[in-house]
């Protein structure tokens, strides 16, 4: 069945019915001009959008339907994350041409829902486009108040940090898309291509980061204070950890200093990079999709991060530090010998015509 034997009208019913009742935070789904949500009490709304075309985001030559879904809700809810927010609804404009067909756009939606809903987030709604494939997503969550991530409050001295392994994502989209030509041992292409075909937003990070308290005790006057020990900065890295970390300076007016040496690389990478004779740092810098988050925070609460993410599993990464603006972006090669960081990464709008055939499709900011 095609998606223009059923009209609009049957579409929206089968999204009523595939996203089951309203629920949670959501207090009226799918079905009315708008979606009613429960007020959020002392909690901030944080509130984002992204856009997934085919051809540019996805390809369908290799991703299944529900696979294309996976990704596109697990990037925008990384958004929420960066932000240290809590899902909580989303909302699903589908661009679709007439002759698509309807078990595509179920499936779609089935891998919409299987990262929406261990997130805790519901689905509440959406409209539909004839057009060229694409989901427009917004994506709502809360936080409290005060208590959101941004990327304007790096200082000088803090610690830059990552969460995961860096580059997986992109070296799955090449040999999905047959670009690498290098023998890869089975495990290491498995690893690979999950990364890209199915990544996660780290809200395991998140919640980690807003559990962190520091505990101090007053023996004079017997008595003990609680500080909540938040990032001074954050961001997802969707485009590349080398122009992702640039605008998260640019943010936050400082410099920055990292070690080519520290930084948590997928050996999928590793070995792809040393075949193809790339410094493996660069090729880090320049992947993105891998949705892990990058932070700062002060360096006395290094011990206390680390330990509780060891206690909680969680692999973080010290990469370097934020310096003075004046002191520039710069990176430590394994030599030893400091090079100026620059922004490589995706950017829809200043990619060349070569790049985007070698690179494409690729995700990234609408």
């Amino acid at each position: 069945m095609k998606l223009s034997d059923l009209g609009e009208s049957g579409i929206l019913g089968l999204f009523r019915e595939w996203a089951g009742e309203a629920g949670g935070p959501v207090l009226l789904g799918v079905g009315d001009d708008a979606a009613i949500l429960a007020p959020s009490g002392e909690r901030e709304i944080v509130v984002s959008t992204d856009a997934w075309v085919d051809g540019v985001h996805f390809s369908r030559d290799y991703l299944t339907p529900d696979e294309i879904g996976h990704r596109a809700m697990a990037g925008s809810l990384s958004d929420l994350a960066a932000m240290g927010a809590e899902g909580q609804a989303a909302f699903v404009n589908v661009h679709a041409p007439a002759d698509l067909t309807l078990d595509f756009l179920r499936r779609a939606y089935l891998g919409l829902e299987r990262v929406a809903g261990p997130c805790g987030v519901r689905i509440a709604g959406g409209d539909t486009v004839r057009g060229e494939l694409a989901f427009d997503i917004t994506v709502i969550g809360t936080v409290a108040a005060g208590a959101a991530f941004r990327r304007d409050g790096a200082e000088p001295g803090d610690l830059l940090v990552v969460s995961g392994v860096l580059g997986g994502s992109e070296i799955g989209r090449r040999l999905l898309a047959g670009q690498i030509r290098e023998s890869m041992p089975d495990r290491l292409r498995v690893e690979a291509e999950r990364a890209h075909r199915a990544p996660l937003p780290r809200f395991d990070v998140v919640r980690l980061l807003h559990s962190l308290e520091r505990r101090e005790v007053d023996v004079e006057a017997a008595e003990e204070t609680v500080q909540s020990v938040r990032p001074t900065a954050a961001m997802d890295i969707s485009d590349g950890l080398g122009i992702d970390l640039l605008r998260l300076c640019e943010a936050s007016h400082v410099g920055c200093r990292i070690d080519a040496r520290s930084l948590p690389v997928h050996p999928a990478l590793h070995r792809i990079a040393r075949l193809e004779k790339r410094r493996v740092a660069d090729a880090v810098l320049a992947s993105g999709e891998d949705f892990e988050l990058l932070f700062t925070i002060a360096p006395e609460h290094e011990e206390l991060l680390f330990g509780a993410a060891r206690k909680a599993s969680i692999s973080l990464t010290t990469i370097g530090t934020i310096e003075e603006i004046r002191d520039g972006t710069t990176i430590v090669r394994e030599s030893g010998d400091e090079e100026t960081l620059t922004p490589v990464g995706w950017d829809h709008f200043r990619t060349t015509d070569a790049d985007t055939s070698a690179r494409s499709p690729r995700p990234g900011r609408p």
